[in-house]
C-alpha cells in the first residue's frame, strides 16, 4: 500500500531521502554536524531538511504528561509546503531567536487543548520551558515519511532548552532523519555526487566518525 500511494506534497518529484552509511546507526540516520554541514555546503538542493522523534514532557494544569514531537530543522515545514489551519510555520528566524516557539497538529490542539479560533498568547510547558503557539498544522500532516503523525513539531535549534542528552550534538551520534528538496532541473545522480563530495570531504576531516 504505501508503494502504491504517491506523496501527497508538491514538487513531490524533488523529494527524496539522503541516508548515511558507514556509520553507527542500523537506520542509517545522520548525526547533527554532519547534516549542518550538508545544508550549508551541497549545491544542488533547494532545501535539506531533518527530523527526530522525540518525547517530551508536558505540564497543563495538571501533572506532567509525556507527549510525541518532531524536532525538526527550522526550514523543515517550508520545505514540505506545509499550509496551517491557524497562525504560520516554523521559520529560519525561529531558528536564531531567543524566544522558542511551536507549532501544534490539529488533534492535539482541538482534544487536548480546547481549540479556539485564537492561538495569540498561548503556551505549553515543554521539558519545563515555556514555548509560544506560533501555528496548527491540518490533520494527517505526517512530514515525508508519511508514518507517523506527531503533536508537536518545534525546531531543532531549541534542542539546549529541551535538556535532552549533550550526545546528540556529537558527530558520532546518528540520530537524525534527513531528506532533501532538489532544485529544478536537477536529477538524482547530479544531487547524488554532490553529497558524495561532501561526505568524502568529511571522512577525510573526521575519519573516527
Amino acid at each position: 500500500a504505501l508503494l502504491r500511494k504517491p506523496m501527497r506534497f508538491a514538487g513531490a518529484e524533488q523529494l527524496g531521502w539522503i541516508q548515511t552509511t558507514g556509520g553507527t546507526s542500523p537506520y542509517s540516520h545522520t548525526s547533527l554536524p554532519d547534516y549542518l554541514d550538508l545544508a550549508r555546503d551541497n549545491r544542488t538542493f533547494e532545501a535539506v531538511i531533518a527530523e527526530a522523534r522525540v518525547p517530551l514532557s508536558l505540564a497543563v494544569d495538571g501533572p506532567a504528561e509525556q507527549v510525541w514531537s518532531l524536532v525538526v530543522s527550522s526550514n523543515y515545514l517550508d520545505a514540505m509546503r506545509a499550509k496551517p489551519i491557524a497562525g504560520r510555520t516554523i521559520s529560519v528566524a525561529d531558528g536564531r531567536s531567543s524566544d522558542p516557539v511551536v507549532v501544534v497538529g490539529e488533534r492535539f490542539w482541538k482534544d487536548r487543548l480546547t481549540g479556539g479560533e485564537s492561538i495569540a498568547g498561548r503556551t505549553l510547558s515543554l521539558n519545563g520551558n515555556l514555548f509560544s503557539i506560533v501555528g496548527v498544522l491540518p490533520e494527517g500532516f505526517q512530514g515525508p515519511g508519511g508514518l507517523y503523525e506527531p503533536d508537536l513539531w518545534l525546531p531543532l535549534e531549541t534542542l539546549p532548552l529541551l535538556r535532552l542528552s549533550p550526545a546528540l550534538t556529537d558527530r558520532q551520534t546518528p540520530w537524525l532523519s534527513v531528506a532533501g528538496r532538489m532544485k529544478v532541473g536537477v536529477t538524482v545522480a547530479q544531487a547524488q555526487s554532490d553529497l558524495r563530495g561532501i561526505m568524502e570531504q568529511l571522512a577525510q576531516a573526521h575519519p573516527t566518525t
